[in-house]
């Protein structure tokens, strides 16, 4: 029967092929080690609660008519200006909401050092501290907060579900309104208080939200829908497209860094990209680029010359001042990066897998959390400052056009250095490091400066500030880690920096710290992410100087080959552990001996071509399967073969717009039109509340589904090599692929489950695997 499970089959290897309950007896097996299992079985559970998305076009009656109609090339031409018009858009939204995002944070902490140094002003250092403490506490709390509301989506960074989703993952809550609102008040909340985080990787969600959001021009939080031209732009494939392009702007909005914003979505969040998407989003990025700098610039200075890069900005130095003998403590700091990345990577893992099954499965926990780290992190800031020494700030030396000089009122990049717990010209380097927001304390270790912060003020900064990292990535409010990983990089450079300039003092000109600084940046931003040609780019793009491109490709180089040598990247290992079933380029090599029969599910629900309404609402209210592979019959006394496939969704449309009919009715049911069909489809159905005849008479009625299934449907030999089905797979954005025999006898299906499953193990548990299943009795 065409609509009932498809007998197991033995393959030419005499396999027994897995059923979905036996994803226990997989774990359980003595082919996966016992450290591992606990680990699969969560992520295997995660995984079937996360939907896919197909990026192909299907090929069926409604398409075929619409190309076929003389008017199509009109309403092409119209879509597609529709398309710039909303990249456009995106480019211009993300800049407002950043420049609205850095003004917010401004201000914030405008008042909370207002109110501290009025505090300090008085005498009384005591008030001093609860003002800082409170500020930090209200600030902390309240993005916190805001992530509780609007829900566990709108913390972290984002970056893990955004480059889930455009690998083809559909996560419930990524892209909508409620998300983007509390993404963007919890990171300027965050940034504000005293925790070690930035809001570069908010700023990738942010813009894929809006992105997402515009293109669709709906809103389930709002209840609100356009129809007409947003309907074609609400396929899978199109708002895959948006949302990179808004990814994209995002980072061009927090660095300035057009070209750079494009580079990085193509690195480390797209996994399919065209020709066209490239100058699309180049579009959309400088535009993001422009506004923001735009609008940084008049409301900043009332001039219309522009003079910010963009949401950071960081007053790198545009003189070239290394040798090329030099190369060689860069090389050194990129392999520190790489070491010091990895570390991070390792020990916020194990804290973010502590918390996953601690803390977050009760809010409460969550809000104590990080009631407790700032406590902590503001009390060490605070105090750690306020053994720091005074210097004053006309001892400061300054490179000038690679000379020395002394300057009594000595900044950097305009900004003063803080005079906190010392006199008018004095300054305090802990203060500087400890309490200042963190980009202007990268600034100041960007200055061409050569002894602004002494030894043990860096050292310590370094050894307590990595660690706040540590702790602060993970807990519940939205937050980057590009801003404090550059941090803890310019640090370690300026150490390494100023020991080159005391084991080489007599060079003329002398050693730059800064230039230490910023490569140690490159390095620790590589080690951590992985990242390599769109961080050189927008670091050039940063110090607008190519000068520096040869040490900061070395160094981001060094630390990514370093870093590999050891594990995953952050972002990875984020996918990882939230169960995020993201499919990578090229699958690893331990699959190469797998056949497609020893992955598949071999139990199938299929389809006639022309089948019993009570049997497709049986199948859809039993089942939660969003695949149907179609059959068709071969004659009397011959199984049926496969001839296409059809969605859930699509049956669900079918069902509520009444396109079934009686057995006897011989008359032609008429085909929805193109426009229409997808505009249902774009709409959520659920055969519950599908309006059908009564129970005892569902039998009476047949559905055609023919018109409207996939004629052109792709599938995969069962004795296929897996390497072969996972890269048709992953390649072309499937959601299924059917698994026949050489008579085109339907015998399995693939999943983005089924291929994550078999892919976690090293050869020799696959080469395990293959002999336990090859000894298994037949069921």
């Amino acid at each position: 029967m065409g609509n009932t499970f498809q007998k197991k089959r033995r393959s030419e290897f005499g396999s027994v092929l897995l059923e979905e309950k036996s994803i226990h007896q997989l774990i359980n097996g003595s082919f996966i080690r016992r450290n591992k299992s606990k680990r699969i079985l969560h992520q295997a559970h995660k995984m079937k609660e996360l939907d896919s998305l197909d990026y192909r076009a299907p090929d069926d009656y409604p398409t075929q008519n619409y190309f076929e109609d003389q008017a199509h090339n009109r309403k092409f031409k119209t879509r597609l200006m529709a398309k710039w018009i909303i990249y456009f858009l995106i480019g211009v939204i993300v800049g407002v909401v950043a420049w609205a995002i850095k003004q917010g944070i401004d201000y914030l902490l405008e008042w909370k050092f207002e109110i501290v140094e009025k505090a300090y002003g008085e005498g009384n250092m005591g008030l001093a501290f609860l003002a800082w403490y409170g500020m930090c506490l209200i600030y902390g709390m309240a993005a916190c907060g805001i992530v509780l509301l609007a829900g566990p989506l709108a913390g972290g960074s984002g970056v893990p579900e955004v480059k889930g989703y455009l690998n083809g993952v559909s996560i419930a809550g990524t892209i909508n309104l409620k998300t983007f609102l509390g993404k963007v008040l919890s990171i300027i909340f965050g940034y504000a208080s005293c925790l070690a985080l930035g809001p570069e990787g908010p700023m990738v969600h942010i813009g894929s939200a809006i992105a997402g959001g515009l293109s669709a021009g709906k809103s389930r939080t709002l209840h609100f829908r356009v129809p007409k031209i947003f309907e074609k732009l609400r396929t899978p494939r199109e708002q895959r497209d948006f949302i990179s392009a808004g990814a994209a702007a995002g980072i061009a909005a927090a660095f300035g860094a057009p070209i750079g914003g494009v580079l990085f979505t193509i690195e480390e969040t797209a996994s399919f990209w065209s020709r066209e998407l490239t100058w699309r989003t180049f579009f959309g990025c400088m535009v993001s680029a422009f506004v923001v700098n735009a609008m940084h610039s008049i409301g900043s200075h009332g001039s219309n010359l522009l003079t910010s890069t963009g949401l950071l900005s960081f007053g790198l130095s545009r003189f070239s001042l290394y040798r090329y003998a030099e190369l060689v403590p860069f090389l050194v700091l990129g392999a520190l990066g790489g070491i010091l990345g990895t570390l991070f990577v390792v020990l916020n893992i194990k804290l973010s897998m502590w918390r996953r099954d601690r803390i977050k499965p009760h809010k409460s926990y969550a809000a104590i959390e990080v009631f407790l780290v700032v406590t902590v992190l503001a009390c060490l800031t605070f105090g750690v400052s306020m053994f720091g020494k005074c210097h004053p700030i006309a001892d400061v030396e300054v490179y000038l056009n690679n000379d020395v000089t002394c300057d009594r009122n000595i900044t950097t990049d305009g900004k003063q250095l803080k005079s906190l717990f010392c006199a008018e010209n004095e300054y305090n380097d802990f203060v500087n490091l400890f309490m200042n927001p963190q980009d202007q304390a990268l600034t100041h270790l960007f200055a061409r400066t050569k002894e602004a912060f002494t030894f043990p003020a860096l050292i310590v900064f370094l050894i307590l500030y990595f660690l706040f990292v540590v702790v602060t990535s993970g807990l519940t409010l939205a937050g980057g880690l590009f801003v404090p990983m550059m941090l803890v990089g310019a640090t370690f450079g300026r150490i390494l920096g100023r020991i080159v300039m005391l084991i080489f003092p007599d060079l003329s000109p002398p050693i730059d710290p800064s230039i230490y600084a910023l490569i140690g940046s490159a390095a620790m931003m590589s080690g951590f992410s992985r990242t390599t040609i769109s961080l050189v780019v927008i670091l050039i793009e940063l110090t607008e100087n190519t000068q520096y491109l040869l040490p900061i490709m070395l160094a981001t180089m060094v630390a990514k080959w370093t870093a590999d040598a050891f594990g995953h990247s952050l972002y990875d290992e984020l996918m990882e552990l939230k169960s995020i079933t993201f499919l990578d380029h090229h699958p690893p090599h331990s699959a190469y001996l797998l056949r497609v029969n020893e992955v598949m599910q071999p139990h199938v629900w299929c389809i006639n071509q022309i089948e019993n309404l009570q049997t497709i609402v049986q199948i859809l209210s039993s089942t939660s399967h969003n695949g149907f592979p179609i059959i068709k019959d071969k004659g009397e006394g011959k199984e049926k073969t496969f001839c296409g496939m059809i969605l859930r969704q699509q049956l669900l449309v079918l069902i509520e717009k009444h396109k079934f009919k009686k057995h006897d009715d011989d008359s032609q049911v008429e085909v929805l039109d193109y426009d229409t069909y997808h505009a249902l489809l774009n709409r959520k159905w659920s055969i519950e509340n599908a309006k059908l005849p009564p129970n005892d008479r569902l039998g009476e009625y047949v559905l055609d589904v023919r018109p409207y299934m996939d004629r052109s449907a792709l599938f995969v030999m069962d004795t296929s090599s897996f390497i072969d089905a996972y890269r048709t797979f992953q390649t072309i954005g499937l959601r299924h692929l059917p698994v026949v025999n050489d008579e085109m006898q339907i015998v399995g299906i693939l999943t983005r489950h089924d291929l994550l499953v078999f892919i976690d193990e090293n050869y020799h548990d696959t080469m395990s695997r293959r002999g336990s299943l090859r000894q298994s009795p037949e069921e």
